[in-house]
């Protein structure tokens, strides 16, 4: 529903994007899941919010859920061939069911895969944790204090010049509550990431140090 040609204003940036035709991350949650769909240099920006209410006491509501779901990503992913496809490794729900939902809604791309509806190889579909794909944006933009860890994505993102943070960073909480505006800023965050790190412009043994107050 949203895509942006001129995306970040940073040149080290768009030389990593350049060095890829079509990748994809995902923030998936069942609330808001994020996408960040990258494609011949336009870069795509999706809400995915299952909309029914399940009844956890009927036995296949596991089942009724992914097909929900799988419905809306077959649409974004069916016939597109990725160089990388970044999925955040996050089971961390408030309770059993939502861990149950969460893990059965990460497996629904490799289905995908599985399925022949889209092509990613092996090696070039990750699964970070949010820990891990941070650290490495923290080095691609530089260390920044923040108070929680999606106010530091957004500054991150800011600090690159991420088109969609600086247009949106001042809209009102319902309003980015409503477009996933966190949810899609992490799925760029995760994407440009790896992006980063598997590039040509990759230093493995870059590092960056916090300066102390």
């Amino acid at each position: 529903w949203m895509k942006m040609n001129l995306i970040f204003s940073n040149s080290k940036v768009n030389n990593i994007l350049d060095e890829y035709t079509c990748a994809l991350g995902l923030d998936i949650s069942k609330n808001s899941t994020g996408v960040c769909l990258y494609q011949n240099g336009i870069m795509s920006l999706y809400k995915i919010h299952i909309e029914s209410k399940y009844d956890t006491s009927n036995s296949m509501w596991e089942a009724e859920m992914k097909q929900e779901f799988k419905g809306y990503l077959t649409k974004l992913v069916k016939g597109k061939e990725f160089d990388l496809v970044v999925v955040e490794n996050t089971i961390n729900g408030v309770n059993a069911v939502t861990n149950k939902e969460l893990t059965i809604l990460n497996t629904v791309f490799d289905d995908l895969v599985i399925e022949g509806v889209c092509k990613v190889k092996k090696e070039n579909l990750v699964r970070p944790t949010a820990v891990m794909w941070r650290k490495i944006l923290k080095e691609l933009a530089g260390n920044i204090s923040a108070s929680n860890v999606k106010e530091l994505t957004e500054k991150l993102l800011l600090r690159l010049g991420y088109k969609f943070v600086i247009e949106h960073q001042d809209d009102t909480d319902k309003y980015k509550k409503d477009i996933g505006y966190y949810d899609i800023c992490d799925s760029v965050g995760m994407l440009i990431s790896y992006m980063y790190k598997k590039s040509s412009l990759y230093s493995k043994n870059e590092v960056v140090i916090e300066q102390s107050k």
